[in-house]
């Protein structure tokens, strides 16, 4: 499966631990041109909660009309469960192309 072969090969670069903060995102998004600023979003950040803030977010949108994506990370068993849609997890064959 093309998703575990990159993951394999994403995973074998790991070679400066974790380093937690937003600078390396910042930068990230500033040289794309800032593309999350075309659409409305809300970045929970923090150091507890974020999973079930965030799963609060999306049930309540949902119940007032409207779609959600969320990206979390790590994840706990399977790499997929990092990318839901309104509130469902994205399925790893719509993730590889």
């Amino acid at each position: 499966m093309f998703l575990t072969a990159l993951l394999e090969k994403l995973y074998a670069r790991r070679r400066f631990g974790i380093r937690p903060g937003v600078d390396r995102v910042s930068v990230l998004l500033s040289r794309l041109g800032n593309p999350e600023k075309q659409f409305r979003c809300i970045h929970v950040v923090g150091t507890n909660g974020k999973g079930s803030t965030s799963a609060f977010l999306s049930s309540i949108l949902k119940c007032a009309g409207h779609r959600s994506a969320q990206f979390s990370s790590p994840h706990l068993v399977r790499f997929t469960e990092r990318f839901r849609i309104d509130g469902v997890e994205y399925p790893a064959d719509k993730l590889a192309p």
